[in-house]
């Protein structure tokens, strides 16, 4: 396994997205939805990292296959959240 490695556990960062191009403007959507806030958002033209799917990192370390929708996972996400944090 590749990452860093503190006492003798391996650390890494992930893209755990399915796998599925997803653009910018759906993810920040799908964020919006879950807390019912609308962002202020510039008028950039889509830049070279606005889509999110890139797993090849993820799955060259492990065994693991992301089969979530973002909208599925940011939803899962934010109840997760407010469940443990107590939160409505």
């Amino acid at each position: 396994m590749k990452g860093i490695s503190v006492n003798s556990t391996f650390y890494g960062i992930y893209n755990m997205c399915n796998g599925i191009p997803v653009r910018l403007m759906n993810f920040i959507k799908a964020l919006e939805t879950e807390v019912i806030i609308k962002t202020v958002k510039g008028g950039l033209i889509m830049q070279t990292n606005d889509v999110l799917m890139d797993t090849t990192k993820l799955k060259s370390n492990s065994d693991y296959e992301v089969l979530t929708s973002v909208d599925q996972g940011v939803e899962s996400s934010f109840s997760w959240y407010r469940y443990f944090y107590n939160v409505e």
